[in-house]
């Protein structure tokens, strides 16, 4: 799941061939030129007359031509992503020294942005890898990667990866795989549940919404961790792919929906996160992996099917399916009692995205202080979330004359906050809980964020659950 040659190939210990890299802040440009030789100033001054300019790449070369230096500008009101631009612009076939003088935070999130950089998903290319700059580390450097860099490299890996890969390719049941997998890696205990009888039986919605398609819908547990440390749940969503079911998407709408296990391979990737560091966290995943498929088991729009839970669930619409499994799997992660936290990521909802736009994650809280501190953390990381309203009074939207409660709103306004709602009839009155609502990939390409699968708010929930284990 983790392209480690690629990763490797990204960085390389103390080469004897590296280039040096100047990286000077542009908030202190005067300052930090003067440190530069005198005859890369000279360089410098004649070449760009007009001044520096910030996230810009300054290559300098020798009277034959030759790449001798390379001066990097960046902006350190930028923060997290102040070298996010290098890695495109940087001369490509060679070794870049990293700068010794820089602070440990900024070397760590230069290592981070320019393995984000470098990141392509090419496992169906023919076409030979065109050549990538790479980084020499020091060995303190080294250490420093080892430590800061590589498992936030790792987790934003394997995240995209599994967002990336075809629905051919990662069927309920290779999702599964990839779970246990993992597990095993790392240390933890998966428990699958694949046969068919007892996920109608114990996970009614999972079935309802996977029965139709050849590829059988799987529940996956994983349990890792000392069970006296903070006790963290995490639910993702695992749609391997949405048609919609009878209320059929647009050819368009469904292009996309390889990705609509997004929350499943964010939660594997924050997952992957806690083990690689070893935090003193007691860790539940559970993930509902299913296709929702059209065939003669299709569920319909009208059917009532009881939950994990007990409560009866009226079907207003078959595309409303990522909420349906997640109630089960909800339900599911309770059973062997309360939390100290409780999150469910999905890509759930398109009015989520209408809201807030596809990079920014909405998130919707039972618990203030934990919002607070999300807010906080997206704010010191800038891995962008915002908190949407877990409006009460839109309960009576879900109602329904003939179940406990409808799927979907019986009015097309606040998409988001009513699957929010729906959500929380499964959440257990006083565990405190979050529901991410999210893209889980990036529409273009960005410095850092190449277009495709991305984990989104993934080093926000890093640096919040540091906080919350101590």
């Amino acid at each position: 799941m983790i392209d480690g040659v690629k990763m490797r190939n990204m960085f390389v210990t103390m080469s004897d061939v590296a280039i040096d890299l100047d990286c000077i802040d542009f908030q202190h440009l005067s300052e930090q030129i003067n440190t530069l030789p005198d005859h890369i100033k000279i360089w410098l001054e004649n070449s760009n007359p007009t001044g520096l300019n910030p996230r810009k790449c300054y290559a300098v070369y020798d009277p034959k031509g030759q790449l001798v230096r390379v001066v990097y500008v960046y902006d350190s009101n930028d923060k997290f992503w102040a070298c996010a631009s290098l890695f495109d612009q940087i001369p490509a076939d060679y070794v870049y020294r990293l700068p010794t003088n820089l602070s440990q935070e900024v070397q760590v999130d230069l290592m981070i942005t320019w393995a984000m950089a470098a990141y392509s998903f090419r496992t169906y290319k023919t076409t030979e890898v065109e050549s990538q700059p790479r980084l020499s580390l020091d060995l303190n450097q080294q250490t420093l990667y080892q430590q800061a860099a590589e498992p936030l490299i790792e987790s934003i890996y394997l995240t995209r990866n599994l967002i990336n890969m075809p629905c051919e390719e990662l069927t309920p049941s290779q999702l599964a795989r990839h779970s246990q997998h993992l597990a095993d890696e790392m240390g933890a205990r998966c428990e699958i549940v694949s046969d068919i009888e007892t996920i109608r039986t114990d996970f009614p919605l999972v079935h309802a919404v996977g029965r139709a398609s050849k590829n059988q819908p799987q529940v996956i547990k994983i349990t890792w961790g000392d069970p006296s440390h903070y006790k963290l749940g995490l639910v993702g969503k695992g749609v391997c792919y949405d048609t919609g079911g009878l209320n059929l998407k647009p050819g368009q709408s469904m292009l996309g929906m390889k990705k609509d296990m997004g929350g499943a391979a964010l939660v594997l990737g924050i997952a992957y996160l806690i083990m690689k560091q070893k935090l003193p966290i007691y860790l539940q995943v559970v993930i509902p992996a299913v296709e929702n498929s059209l065939g003669s088991e299709s569920y319909r729009p009208g059917d009532v099917f009881y939950s994990r839970k007990g409560l009866s669930v009226h079907i207003g619409n078959t595309d409303a399916e990522g909420r349906l499994i997640l109630a089960d799997a909800l339900s599911l992660i309770q059973d062997d009692g309360p939390l100290d936290l409780l999150v469910d990521f999905a890509t759930l909802t398109g009015a989520q995205r209408v809201a807030l736009g596809p990079d920014i994650p909405g998130f919707f809280s039972t618990d203030s202080q934990i919002s607070q501190q999300l807010m906080k953390s997206s704010e010191t990381t800038v891995d962008p979330v915002w908190e949407l309203p877990l409006y009460t009074g839109y309960k009576d939207y879900l109602k329904h004359d003939i179940a406990d409660i409808n799927n979907i709103g019986s009015i097309g306004l606040g998409g988001s906050i009513l699957a929010a709602l729906f959500l929380q009839r499964f959440v257990n009155k006083d565990q405190p809980w979050v529901h991410v609502d999210f893209n889980a990939s990036n529409h273009k390409n960005m410095p850092a964020r190449p277009k495709g699968g991305e984990a989104q708010s993934l080093r926000a929930w890093d640096h919040l659950l540091k906080q919350c284990s101590l």
